[in-house]
């Protein structure tokens, strides 16, 4: 059985309850917009008068990763429990994603030994609308295709049955071949389709594409104008107009590395954090797998702390992951700016610049 497409994208089934079928619809534009997968869900992809188990185990052997929706819903669906055991007999790989919390309501067996992906705090939000019109549009075309290919294959049915029916047991033959030996391959995509990697792209949907600022955006963007930030738990930034300044001590004052003063021109705007980055943002940047310390508060507390015991690799790394979460460049101050951020604002402590 051949994995992935001819563009190189993953097959994903996904399997759900009609009660979690918004969360389904969710997920699926979600992953559309990420660009790495082709999604199979039944509503889209079985049209009405076809034989929608026959269709579902064909969408099942066609994909490479079978994604469980799990919920109450789901842990007692019968249509539910035949999808995980078609997928375990066809050896596909299964990816719980935990939707609901199954309280009292035991998981299907199969499923019982794996670990689930735990999406279940994330909160609705107005940004599910990309997700959901992702979705819509996916399923318009999906509906068109397969209606097309229904008119074909009426056409050409009396003609050619017998010859369909020769291909698909061979190509049945193929697939259970296929399947055993292409085992440690599949488990190699699967691990690059990792939980973190789901769970980074969902909290862009929601959490950072509504707030990244356009090109025309920054330009209007005003030198000590209002803060702004490109995500939720992003820090504040606030733009430092252009200056001079004279850096370091006069003779006679601080240490010896401070002198001899001198006169520093920074020469066109930037933007910098208006506070300390604090243990809220830094454990966001934890918990995506953006950050590798998970910064102990040595029990002062955590929360709108300033984040400390961390280190300057550490702090590249952060501003790192906030460069690849919104696509813009984050970098650490230099000192000549650090200082002149400070002189212009001692109420703030910039930490990161853009």
């Amino acid at each position: 059985m051949p994995v992935g497409t001819e563009s190189g994208r993953l097959r994903l089934f996904i399997s759900y309850s009609r009660a979690d079928l918004a969360f389904a619809d969710e997920l699926a534009g979600g992953l559309e917009i990420d660009g790495a997968f082709d999604i199979a869900i039944d509503r889209h992809s079985i049209i009405e008068g076809e034989d929608w188990k026959k269709r579902l185990g064909a969408l099942i052997a066609d994909s490479d990763t079978v994604v469980f929706l799990l919920s109450p819903s789901s842990a007692k669906s019968e249509v539910c429990q035949w999808e995980v055991d078609e997928a375990v007999r066809l050896t596909k790989r299964i990816v719980p994603v935990l939707v609901t919390a199954l309280g009292a309501q035991p998981a299907p067996t199969a499923l019982a030994a794996l670990n689930a992906l735990h999406l279940d705090f994330i909160a609705a939000s107005e940004t599910a609308e990309i997700a959901r019109a992702s979705a819509a549009a996916h399923a318009l075309a999906e509906r068109e295709r397969l209606v097309a290919q229904a008119e074909q294959a009426a056409r050409e049915r009396e003609a050619a049955l017998d010859q369909q029916r020769a291909a698909l047991r061979a190509s049945a033959r193929m697939q259970r071949v296929a399947s055993g030996l292409m085992a440690c391959v599949i488990v190699g995509l699967v691990g690059w389709m990792n939980q973190s990697r789901i769970a980074e792209e969902w909290f862009k949907i929601r959490h950072v594409y509504p707030y990244v600022l356009s090109a025309s955006q920054e330009r209007a963007l005003q030198p000590l104008g209002p803060p702004f930030k490109e995500c939720t738990d992003c820090p504040e930034m606030i733009v430092v107009p252009a200056g001079e300044f004279l850096m370091g001590s006069p003779e006679g004052q601080g240490s010896y590395d401070e002198r001899p003063q001198h006169k520093v021109v920074i020469a066109k705007p930037f933007a910098v954090g208006r506070y300390a980055v604090t243990f809220d943002e830094w454990d966001r940047c934890f918990a995506l797998g953006g950050c590798k310390n998970p910064a102990s508060d040595s029990s002062w507390g955590r929360g709108r702390r300033p984040v400390i015991n961390v280190n300057w690799y550490d702090a590249q790394g952060y501003v790192a992951w906030l460069s690849k979460l919104t696509g813009q460049p984050y970098r650490l101050l230099t000192e000549a700016e650090w200082e002149y951020a400070a002189h212009a604002d001692p109420g703030s402590l910039p930490l990161s610049l853009r």
